[in-house]
């Protein structure tokens, strides 16, 4: 794919969107329905439903996202999401990787690692063909930017400590400390919209959020 600038998005890059998007759904919405029944149907510990639910709440904002800021085919509104996205896999991958070096792993690890290089292939290609946007006017309100910066700072607490030091988090936090993949890419998920959250603080502009209009 050849570096293009500009707005707008073609059908085939909205096309490839539907990966993140229908990762996001599968196991965003599955978690959060089933909890633990859907870890332990997997071959998990399937412990503490409540981080199974919190998890697959933050994989299903990503799909939500991704569908309200493709639908209008314009870049600009989509950037931070598609680099939150990317955040998410690359420490998704992350978590897989750690899962396997721990001795045998489940299939679904595996799943979940192809699936986090294939979104990354893509994020990266996105943010590689549209690497010069306008910056827009910034016009973000003063408790706009506080509530953002309060977003950054929850999540990437919850992100670093469930993704580099999992077991301890849960523990912290009187879980059982035992679904370790699970706590992994809850935080990865979570690092991924503190970093989104981050670039909104740089850019300080409502147009950055026009996705969610």
């Amino acid at each position: 794919m050849n570096a293009m600038d500009g707005p707008g998005m073609s059908n085939r890059e909205r096309m490839l969107l539907w990966v993140p998007t229908l990762g996001g759904v599968l196991f965003g919405l599955f978690p959060f329905a089933l909890g633990g029944a859907f870890g332990a149907a997997l071959g998990f510990p399937g412990n503490d439903t409540f981080l199974y639910r919190l998890a697959g709440a933050a994989a299903f904002g990503y799909a939500v996202a991704l569908v309200m800021g493709s639908r209008k085919g314009e870049w600009e509104p989509l950037r931070l999401v598609v680099i939150a996205t990317l955040t998410f896999n690359l420490a998704s991958v992350y978590a897989c990787i750690m899962e396997i070096a721990s001795g045998p792993a489940n299939a679904v690890v595996y799943l979940i690692l192809a699936t986090s290089l294939a979104i990354i292939a893509i994020t990266g290609a996105l943010l590689y063909r549209h690497p010069g946007t306008p910056r827009p006017v910034a016009d973000l309100s003063k408790w706009s930017i506080r509530l953002t910066a309060l977003g950054l700072v929850l999540s990437g607490t919850f992100g670093l400590l469930g993704l580099l030091v999992p077991v301890q988090a849960a523990q912290l936090f009187g879980y059982q400390g035992t679904d370790v993949f699970l706590y992994r890419q809850a935080g990865a998920g979570s690092l991924g919209y503190a970093v989104m959250a981050f670039f909104a603080l740089r850019s300080r502009a409502s147009r950055r959020f026009a996705c969610l209009s």
